[in-house]
């Protein structure tokens, strides 16, 4: 019942982490593979030509990430899903539970991931205000990587499902509904320890399951302690004709936070890579969330959505890398405390028409609330010093309603129209400041694209976007309640092509945005700085081929390259550059499944590595400073037993050969004056584990 597969399109196989399976149509084609245990579901990419409801089939740069149940246990968080993904930039910062730099498409990787939409389930989880210092930032820490079921990532704004903050893309993940049950124990480099464990249960008409993980990790720099609770729980039943689920999650994490230092001062060996700014540093968030999904068991399915979310957020943190410089602040408190509530409605059409022709229709309307507190606090070791410096209460009504329209005038060709249509009613008020606004925001996003499959396999497309952000009721509307939203528009072409028997696929794009107000968020408690307007542009290639498969055994690789030149308007040739976006991002890797001693051996091995190359980004519009070009190595090793139910043993390797300060680098100084702050990683971390299965 999952939207883009068919009931023809399940397969068996392994599809390994970073990478959609390029065998996956050969795969279909065979009959099921006697994999036991090992069993995946596959799903396969329609192509852009056809009518379908799911995102992968617009003409638009989409890519499928489904990933094997061994490789979900070989990751650490929810950012090694995407780090091998082509043109998607991860930064982990170190700085307790803080999300993750998760971007794309030239969009600066130190805003915590605000110019990507997520949606999990169905439920958007971008929050307006500054949460953690961002406004749309969203927290994927909750996200266990072992019940991800498959991920659609669509590049730039073209999925007309994603809303607000879906200006580089849109990722939209779904979770398990049948996930294997047992017990998984890992630990590794630096005292980390994790304990995750699964039951199911099936009573006929009504099954599930409940999970609980814990998790502690010392950390490689002082003052790193993270420490995780986190039950993740569903409920699955047949409803009106259909399928239904509701899931409820409990989250807690509390964390210690090193802070950035001095890039200078680490290199000259002056400074420890390991010291930490403020021992009392930290992180503290819990949530509640329950979320109820619904779909029609249907080819032109009815799908309904709704779900509460309850989110408190505390973050200490000092950016003064330089204590003696009486110019920077010290510790400061930023608390948030929200409830979001909402949901949405959707149904799917689909018609034949006469000669030949052939149309579909997606529509939805939808409801999303939020009622927050935000305050900052000047602390020291955590203690408050005198009042609130800044205080807001809000709420935020966004109702919404979008249309999509395909249409087929021959069977090679494609047509498509959309329009998303937002309002944010905004009540807010600056309790320091004593300001009250309610401004109201009406924006219309359009999509329109084109879908060309000339021959078998070759699809052609090219199309046209908008996205929007909202603007911050903490830090930006109490001080100019007309400020409206700012709007990106994006025009893309590109190829794709995944061979009849499965052994080769391409992609390749190129895409022109220009967004109407560039912002440079501050740290919390800190104003943000607007740039004005700014333009990107780029490619994006990547393409893998399978060498050997017969049987169980398989031998793929895969590589991929991206390069982006994002610039503010208008350019005068110098301090122009926009801040943290890499230069190029090249990525390449393999992919080994392997049963030995024979090839119906139960003993099943496989590997996956690949090796990240990340470019220079400027670190000041003037480009006077900028981090340098360095990689990341990634390994993964896993063994399992099919006669043992599926036991596993796995262990993964992270090396940084070169510059590992780079990956984690801000200016925290200012444009003219810029002060490098960094948080070094690891040279080498290890870890390792086991599942044993109920």
């Amino acid at each position: 019942a999952d939207e883009g597969a068919k009931p023809s399109e399940t397969l068996s196989g392994i599809v390994h982490f970073g990478v959609r399976s390029p065998d996956c149509s050969a795969i279909a084609q065979q009959s099921s593979t006697e994999l036991a245990p090992l069993t995946v579901t596959g799903y396969i990419e329609p192509p852009k030509t056809e009518l379908s409801e799911s995102p992968l089939a617009n003409p638009a740069s989409t890519t499928l990430l489904d990933y094997s149940v061994e490789d979900k246990r070989n990751v650490r968080t929810y950012g090694d899903l995407f780090r091998a993904v082509t043109g998607i930039t991860v930064v982990q910062f170190d700085q307790g539970g803080t999300p993750y730099g998760v971007t794309l498409r030239g969009y600066s990787n130190g805003d915590h991931g605000h110019d990507i939409g997520y949606v999990v389930d169905g439920v958007p989880l971008n929050l307006i205000g500054e949460n953690t210092g961002i406004n749309g930032d969203a927290n994927l820490n909750p996200l266990i990587p072992e019940l991800v079921d498959r991920v659609i990532l669509t590049r730039g704004p073209f999925d007309v499902r994603a809303g607000p903050f879906a200006l580089a893309g849109s990722l939209n993940i779904t979770t398990l509904d049948h996930p294997a049950a047992g017990l998984t124990l890992s630990g590794g480099s630096f005292g980390a320890t994790q304990g995750f464990g699964l039951f199911e249960y099936n009573s006929g008409a009504v099954t599930g399951y409940g999970s609980l993980m814990l998790s502690s990790s010392p950390g490689f720099r002082d003052n790193t302690d993270f420490h995780q609770i986190n039950t993740f729980n569903k409920v699955i039943f047949t409803f009106l004709g259909g399928t239904a689920s509701l899931r409820f999650q409990v989250y807690s994490m509390d964390s210690g936070s090193p802070g950035y230092i001095s890039r200078t001062l680490v290199e000259s060996g002056a400074l420890s890579p390991t010291a930490a700014v403020d021992i009392t540093d930290g992180f503290n968030t819990t949530e509640e969330n329950i979320v109820f999904n619904y779909r029609q068991n249907s080819d032109q399915p009815f799908t309904a959505t709704a779900y509460f979310m309850n989110d408190t957020l505390k973050r200490w943190a000092d950016f003064n890398i330089i204590p003696t410089d009486p110019g920077l602040p010290g510790q400061g408190l930023n608390s948030d405390k929200r409830i979001t509530f909402g949901g949405n409605v959707e149904k799917y059409f689909l018609w034949q028409l006469p000669k030949g022709m052939s149309a579909d229709l997606l529509l939805g309307v939808g409801e999303r609330a939020t009622f927050g507190r935000e305050a900052h606090f000047n602390t020291i070791e955590r203690t408050p010093v005198g009042p609130a410096t800044a205080a807001v209460d809000f709420s935020v009504q966004n109702p919404f309603g979008y249309a999509q329209l395909d249409f087929k005038p021959l069977p090679w060709i494609k047509l498509t129209g959309a329009l998303r249509y937002d309002i944010l009613f905004y009540q807010v008020n600056d309790i320091v400041d004593r300001v009250d606004v309610s401004p109201t925001l009406a924006v219309a996003s359009p999509k329109a694209g084109l879908s060309i499959r000339p021959v078998s396999g070759l699809d052609l497309f090219a199309n046209f976007g908008q996205g929007f952000r909202p603007p911050d009721p903490f830090s930006e509307l109490p001080f100019n309640q007309h400020l409206p939203v700012s709007k990106n528009e994006s025009v893309e072409a590109g190829v794709q092509y995944n061979s009849p028997n499965g052994v080769w696929h391409f992609l390749g794009d190129v895409y022109h945005t220009r967004f109407s107000n560039e912002v440079l968020a501050g740290a919390p408690g800190m104003p943000s700085t607007t740039l004005g307007p700014s333009e990107r542009e780029g490619f994006d290639v990547e393409a893998s081929v399978v060498f050997y498969r017969r049987g169980q055994a398989l031998f793929s690789i895969f590589g991929n390259y991206s390069a982006v030149n994002a610039f503010l308007l208008p350019r005068p040739g110098s301090g122009s550059s926009i801040l943290n976006v890499q230069d190029f991002l090249g990525k390449y890797g393999l992919n080994l499944m392997l049963p030995l001693p024979f090839n119906d051996s139960p003993h099943i091995f496989t590997m996956a590595v690949y090796h990240e190359i990340i470019g220079p980004e400027p670190l000041n519009t003037f480009r006077s400073v900028s981090t340098r070009t360095f990689s990341r190595i990634t390994a993964n090793l896993n063994y399992t037993n099919r006669n043992w139910k599926g036991f596993s043993a796995f262990v993964n390797f992270i090396a940084y050969p070169d510059r590992r300060n780079e990956e984690t680098a801000f200016n925290l100084g200012s444009d003219t004056a810029p002060i490098v702050g960094v948080s070094p990683k690891a040279p080498v971390s290890v870890q390792g584990g086991v599942f044993m299965p109920f």
